[in-house]
């Protein structure tokens, strides 16, 4: 690792020595104004050949990067109805102003095709009519054929291999963090562009303070889309079992107001709830605590559309409403419904010590009850100089689920978890030519319950005798937390960009959890050591200071040294003991090196060093059953992890070419006090930590690609990834070395042949192997492959034919089929504003997904109902 940070920082020098930069301005001859979007281009001395380009910003400046070895050069500027001036120039770095006048140029015919991507500064300009085809129905099918852009199956963005920040409608962010809304419900026919917002700063006061290396996503819609009501609805039912799938969405956008309202329904294994996903943190959170759970096995390794079985509901209401005096007031509501069903066999086999082998033989059903509702109102103002952000926030949940399990006997399980929240945010930011000043505030409490049950009474060892063969276990938790966070920064511009900040962070937990013997409606608690009630503290104060210095005209550093006393006190009231208090002071550098190598290449070198202690989850040490078959309980031993990472990310963007490429590759040293292991009584689980010093190193490599051809209308995309990670683990009572590694390498490719053919074809390839050193059992790698090919057919403009084909390869499988097959049919036909649309899914009607998978540890054998052959019609029309 040394000899690459060498080679990197060699390279570096080399490269900065023998970069050319050119820059100036570009005015207009008769009112002396600047003139923006004038290309500017670099030749070589009697070439035509351009080494590089660039144009001019909205101040008429360009700034222009050669990094060859012509002793000469040639710089150009023209543009639309400018005459196109031409200067020789010497290859070294000096500044170059032009002058340009006006060229009248006679157009006898000329057919005008619009560039699919161009550049303007920091903003990528995407042409979405140009990577739209007739199959596409929402923005999402669009964004997924956008070179440099990747849409997760969570609905998350990526611009070259990092999530977006913002995403933003006409400059409006209506929905916040909940952006998949648009994506999955705006028509792409009334969007003009997609922008992508490089080095985007959401605040704008905070631009020259704390510059940003992420991206942000704005939609320029059609006029045809603007101040006017937009309304569509779906209809759609099918068999069997008995389908339905109903939409209705409306849209308002304008100048001062922005709407988005969706309702839908679904049991088709489409999972709306989806579009509610939160794709990006908006403050600091208080984190649930899901601590006990009904026992699920793995999910198969096929599409999510196969297995889920569900009936989901979903609504959502979105208003903004711009002000007077650059603010805003914004209100979002979102509200989901949905009820998963998984039914299953497993067979499981644990390794344990000497010739012993656990059984544990079930059959699994269970059905999921989500109810979630959250609401927000936003005040808000974003100006050069002025910020201000008020932010209040309630959230409920209320989740139930219930589970019978089949071992011989049978076992009936039932869990409530209620969770309600409320939260608010603070923000406001005052700048000056010089100074900036920054208030933050956040405060958060959240009330969460959990309530499992399960029948019959399976530890009579462990809980009074029950009298009743309807006698029942119950194990109830209830947490409260409350989580403030406090911060005030002075900023400072010149030649070395200062920031100074001083945070005080607070954080409240009080635990309480006991295990009782229903016997009879009587509630019998089972004794201290099935009861916790644990207080827990902590307080933190910490000096934030960041420098950014600017090294030539393409280099930039940043250093951050936050600085962190945390004092935590715990009180264990079931076992009596005075409050114990910890005391920690952290010292966490952050180092950037960013370098823009030429106009298409640049690189990030960064390095951070953190520690953390282990929270509440680790200090409770009565016993808790998490499950029917876990009963876990912490040894009281606290945790402290110190972890160094390294990670460099080399981005190439070619507009020009439509091209764009990324590596990225993290490295990660954990130091840890504590090895765990879970150890079998029976079929119960306890937990055992052991104080032992634990490295645990990982490595992450990561290289896309992705280029538009549009010569022969199609795009494609490919990516690869390595990982590698060490540590030791608890294997059969003995401290053991483990070592993995996996290799994926995917791609896609979407090409329309011709004007009646549109083809898509999408495969991923895992590799991956894991090593316990210490045992002698022979362990093969795993080769996992999907692969996803479709064919849409356009005999006329109003009728789409549609085949796709999955396939899914799994050779860890060794009973039943390594290969798993799919197809699905679809036709579409759209009469004026009204679209038909008949689905036959699971063609071939595979029910079952089987698998039996060896490794270290035992045996695992899986059976899996999958979804039958279904068909579904829907007709989705325009109310306005």
């Amino acid at each position: 690792m040394k000899s690459r940070c060498v080679l990197y920082c060699l390279f570096l020098v080399s490269s900065l020595s023998s970069q050319t930069l050119i820059r100036g301005t570009i005015t207009d001859k008769k009112a002396g104004q600047a003139v923006d979007a004038a290309t500017v281009s670099l030749y070589a001395l009697r070439s035509n050949r351009i080494l590089a380009y660039t144009q001019s910003d909205e101040k008429g400046e360009y700034q222009i990067v050669y990094n060859g070895k012509q002793d000469s050069l040639i710089l150009a500027v023209a543009g639309f109805n400018l005459k196109k001036v031409v200067k020789d120039i010497a290859n070294e770095s000096q500044t170059i102003n032009f002058v340009v006048g006006d060229e009248v140029i006679s157009i006898k015919e000329v057919i005008v095709v619009a560039p699919k991507i161009n550049e303007s500064g920091d903003t990528l300009n995407y042409n979405v009519e140009r990577f739209t085809d007739e199959t596409d129905r929402t923005l999402k099918d669009v964004l997924r054929k956008m070179p440099g852009i990747q849409v997760l199956d969570n609905g998350m963005i990526l611009y070259q291999n990092n999530p977006i920040n913002r995403f933003y409608i006409e400059d409006m962010d209506l929905l916040k963090d909940r952006y998949g809304i648009a994506t999955n419900n705006l028509n792409p026919n009334d969007i003009a562009t997609v922008q992508v917002l490089q080095k985007h700063q959401p605040v704008k006061a905070l631009k020259d303070y704390e510059p940003s290396s992420d991206a942000a996503i704005n939609l320029k819609l059609k006029k045809s889309a603007k101040g006017v009501v937009l309304a569509t609805a779906q209809l759609g039912a099918g068999a069997s079992p008995l389908l339905l799938s109903n939409e209705l969405v409306g849209m308002y956008f304008s100048k001062k107001i922005q709407d988005l309202a969706v309702y839908k329904g679904d049991n088709s294994g489409r999972d709306v709830t989806g579009e509610l996903n939160s794709l990006y943190s908006l403050e600091p959170e208080v984190r649930n605590l899901d601590i006990f759970h009904v026992l699920k096995p793995a999910l198969p390794a096929v599409s999510q559309q196969r297995y889920l079985f569900n009936d989901a509901h979903i609504g959502t209401v979105n208003h903004l409403q711009a002000l007077k005096n650059h603010y805003t007031l914004s209100t979002n509501v979102h509200y989901a419904y949905d009820e998963p069903k998984r039914e299953n066999s497993t067979e499981t086999d644990y390794y344990l010590p000497g010739d012993s082998c656990l059984k544990i033989r079930e059959c699994n059903f269970s059905r999921l009850y989500q109810n979630r509702m959250d609401a927000n109102v936003e005040l808000n103002a974003n100006t050069d100089d002025f910020y201000l952000k008020d932010r209040i926030k309630a959230e409920g949940r209320w989740d139930k689920e219930n589970g019978r399990i089949f071992t011989g006997d049978s076992i009936r399980e039932h869990l409530d978890n209620p969770i309600y929240g409320l939260s608010n945010q603070f923000e406001w930011v005052k700048t000056n030519e010089q100074h900036m000043f920054k208030v933050t505030s956040f405060a958060g409490y959240k009330d969460m319950s959990q309530t499992l049950e399960v029948s019959p009474v399976l530890y009579d060892g462990i809980l009074p005798p029950a009298t009743s063969e309807m006698a029942w276990m119950k194990q109830k938790a209830r947490m409260k937390d409350f989580t403030a966070a406090n911060s005030f920064t002075y900023g400072r511009k010149g030649a070395v960009v200062q920031n100074y900040s001083l945070d005080f962070n607070v954080r409240i937990q009080h635990l309480k959890s006991n295990l009782l013997l229903v016997d009879n409606t009587v509630e019998t608690a089972g004794g201290d050591s099935l009861s916790n009630d644990l207080k827990r503290e902590s307080y933190e104060w910490k000096l934030h200071l960041a420098h950014s210095f600017t090294l030539g005209s393409n280099t930039n550093f940043h250093l951050f040294c936050p600085v962190r006393y945390l004092l935590v006190r715990e009180r264990d009231n079931i076992v009596g003991e005075k409050t114990h208090a910890s005391h920690y002071l952290f010292v966490e550098p952050f180092l950037v090196l960013e370098q823009r190598i030429s106009a298409y290449l640049s690189s990030s070198l960064n390095y951070s060093f953190s520690q953390e202690v282990s929270g509440i989850e680790e200090a409770y040490t009565g016993s808790v059953m998490t499950s029917y078959r876990e009963l876990l309980r912490n040894d009281g031993i606290r945790d402290r992890q110190k972890q160094h990472t390294l990670w460099w990310i080399l981005d190439y963007k070619s507009p020009f070419s439509s091209m764009f490429g990324s590596f990225t590759t993290y490295y990660t040293h954990t130091r840890s006090r504590l090895l765990s292991e879970y150890l079998y009584e029976g079929i119960l689980m306890r937990k055992s930590t052991l104080q032992h010093p634990n490295n645990i190193q990982s490595l992450f490599s990561d290289f896309v690609i992705g280029k538009d051809l549009d010569a022969i209308k199609s795009s494609f995309s490919l990516k690869a990834d390595y990982r590698y990670n060490r540590s030791l683990q608890i294997l059969q009572g003995m401290i053991s070395g483990y070592r993995s590694h996996a290799v994926s390498l995917g791609g896609s490719f979407h090409a329309k042949l011709n004007r009646k053919v549109i083809f898509d074809y999408k495969i991923r390839g895992t590799w991956n192997k894991s090593l316990f050193q210490e045992s002698e059992l022979p362990v093969a790698p795993v080769c996992l492959l999907s692969q996803r090919l479709s064919f849409n057919w356009l005999p006329v403009k109003e009728l789409i034919a549609g085949l796709s084909c999955e396939h899914f390869y799994n050779d860890a499988i060794r009973s039943g089929s390594r290969n798993m097959w799919f197809a699905d049919l679809n036709l579409s036909y759209t009469l004026k504003t009204v679209e038909f649309r008949l689905d036959y899914t699971n063609l071939f009607n595979t029910r079952r997904y089987v698998s039996t998978v060896f490794n270290e540890t035992g045996r695992y054998y899986t059976e899996y109902d999958l979804r039958p052959g279904e068909i579904l019609l829907r007709v989705r029309f325009k109310l306005l």
